[in-house]
């Protein structure tokens, strides 16, 4: 009997408005310390792909200031003969770190910014994602368990691949929109999925094509809980995350000719496991 009392008075007062909120954004800020703190004496030089980094934002910040809406050439590559990296490589992620780089702040420091806005977004997507599906309590631990996941840390701690950090915040902010064209079929749903595709394509390729598969099981699951399928509405967000992303894979596919893409399933570094 007091075991059923203390467990209800328990319910009551984790479920009252006024304790929610804090409980809510307590939990986030426990977690999001755990997630960040590491980034305030974090260094890139060290971790798997090492100063490519540094390289690659110098330029795309001098490109930006020169003119250059569109940067294609990372000048200080191959013996400074130029690299066409960002022709080739999802722009994204350059494009944020920009935004701080020009209100002043140094490369470190936009680097930091948009990794914990990368974690910090990989909270919010997953709780919304989740409390459509179990609630606001769901919610809360999908999110926290998403934001400290340790894959995260590998991402930006050991490998240094940030935008795929980033890809990974946004892969159920477009399982959710899949999920609201599926449920109400509103058209702020269908351009909500084709902006948060988009922001995948021009991310990280490799998590585009796991956010793919995820999808496709995604809308096969969903299509047999709800006995329809809105392949219109469907067909309409991807081909308006194709005409947004379309600055960056048309030149990518066009100039595929001047460049060796065979290399990049020979020698002796490449490993079909991987």
């Amino acid at each position: 009997m007091m075991r059923t009392m203390k467990k209800k008075l328990l319910l009551n007062f984790l479920d009252h408005p006024r304790h929610w909120p804090v409980i809510f954004w307590g939990a986030f800020i426990v977690a999001a310390g755990i997630s960040l703190w590491a980034l305030l004496s974090f260094h890139f030089w060290g971790t798997h792909d090492d100063n490519v980094y540094e390289i690659w934002l110098n330029s795309f910040d001098e490109l930006i200031r020169s003119g250059q809406l569109f940067p294609a050439l990372v000048k200080d590559f191959w013996f400074e003969h130029g690299s066409p990296t960002f022709v080739f490589y999802p722009p994204l992620f350059f494009y944020l770190a920009e935004v701080p780089r020009l209100l002043g702040a140094s490369l470190m420091v936009a680097v930091r910014i948009i990794v914990g806005l990368s974690f910090v977004a990989s909270f919010f997507t997953m709780y919304l994602l989740a409390k459509e599906l179990w609630g606001r309590w769901g919610g809360l631990l999908a999110g926290l368990l998403y934001l400290t996941a340790p894959y995260h840390f590998a991402l930006i701690y050991i490998r240094g691949a940030y935008p795929e950090n980033l890809a990974y915040g946004l892969f159920p902010l477009g399982l959710w929109f899949i999920y609201k064209v599926f449920k109400s079929g509103n058209q702020l749903y269908i351009i909500g999925l084709a902006a948060s595709l988009a922001a995948l394509i021009t991310t990280n390729l490799p998590a585009l094509l796991v956010f793919c598969l995820l999808a496709l099981l995604w809308v096969g699951g969903l299509a047999w809980l709800e006995k329809r399928f809105p392949a219109v509405d469907l067909g309409l967000g991807v081909f308006g995350a194709l005409g947004l992303s379309a600055f960056y894979f048309l030149p990518a596919i066009l100039n595929l000719g001047v460049v060796q893409p065979a290399n990049l399933t020979t020698g002796s570094t490449y490993s079909p496991i991987l």
